[in-house]
């Protein structure tokens, strides 16, 4: 284990220098692991141990595609990556992709599936050349960010399934709406700032952002967790960055760790003793497998090296 994490912290990827470029080929490798894996129903495999598996694993991989090709525009993978995040777009968008959610809700198909299918395609269309942008797609895009912000105009938290609710899943309903407004014309703004300011009035003891709420009361049910506090402070750089600045002060720390001299997330606050389920992923020693993991990119967005990451 010892030659294991010494070799793992001296690792550097293989790093290829086309003209101006750089590529990092691992990253590169992994996504074409996963493009290989998504061709032989990864996704499939992925729904029947997770609730939004299918949908999750989809989303996650277009948009490392999207944020790995805008790196590198005059790639020989650009286009690659283009027919990838199509494929990942039509898989959400089609009858399978939103099969596990319901279409009669305040927000149709709930905060999750609207938030992240949202979102990824809010990104494809970033990412993709002006004259290659489907019109059709950009249509959908602007009516489900309506949907969006008249759901966050009427509840600071629309739920993902009946009774459900999770903040991290309107998080990237929010996010849908500020890369709206990057994207397009600035129209939600305003809509932003008042959802902020109801978010700030519906934090937990500790201040931060609640893992889940109560359906009936609209109160925190469950305090902030590591997993899901990781994943909104990535996207709340772009609804309210100031927000989201002190917002990660509390959450450094409160679950910033260490686990064999390696820094770590708590999935509880070091205060609590719980056991992990399906959002947490394995607890091991106190430390969350989910929220290490994203906190490594939560820590590297906030400026932070303490994860060993830059």
């Amino acid at each position: 284990m010892i030659v294991i994490i010494n070799a793992r912290i001296y690792y550097h990827p293989e790093i290829r220098i086309a003209g101006q470029d750089t590529v990092n080929t691992d990253v590169l490798k992994e996504l074409r692991g996963l493009k290989s894996a998504l061709d032989n129903n990864a996704d499939l495999e992925m729904q029947k141990i997770y609730p939004e598996g299918y949908l999750f694993i989809n989303a996650l991989y277009g948009l490392a595609w999207c944020n790995f090709i805008r790196e590198h525009p005059g790639a020989e993978f650009f286009n690659e990556g283009l027919a990838e995040i199509q494929k990942t777009w039509n898989k959400i968008n089609a009858p399978l992709g939103r099969a596990p959610f319901d279409q009669d809700m305040a927000l149709p198909y709930g905060a999750f599936y609207t938030g992240w299918s949202t979102y990824l395609l809010g990104e494809k269309l970033t990412v993709e050349p002006d004259e290659q942008r489907d019109e059709n797609e950009l249509i959908i895009f602007r009516q489900r960010c309506k949907l969006i912000a008249a759901a966050l105009a009427d509840n600071v938290y629309p739920a993902s399934y009946h009774g459900g609710v999770w903040p991290a899943d309107v998080v990237v309903c929010a996010a849908s709406l500020a890369l709206h407004d990057k994207l397009l014309s600035p129209e939600y703004g305003d809509l932003i700032k008042d959802w902020i300011f109801n978010v700030k009035s519906n934090l937990d003891t500790r201040g931060l952002i609640p893992h889940s709420i109560n359906s009936l009361t609209r109160q925190p049910l469950d305090a902030a967790r590591g997993s899901s506090m990781g994943l909104m402070l990535i996207f709340m750089r772009e609804i309210d960055r100031a927000f989201g600045e002190r917002q990660f002060q509390i959450y450094k720390s409160t679950f910033h760790s260490s686990f064999l001299g390696l820094s770590a997330i708590r999935e509880y606050a070091k205060d609590e003793n719980h056991q992990g389920d399906v959002d947490s992923g394995p607890v091991i020693f106190k430390i969350g497998s989910a929220a290490t993991i994203v906190g490594m990119q939560t820590f590297a967005l906030y400026g932070n090296d303490e994860m060993g990451i830059k």
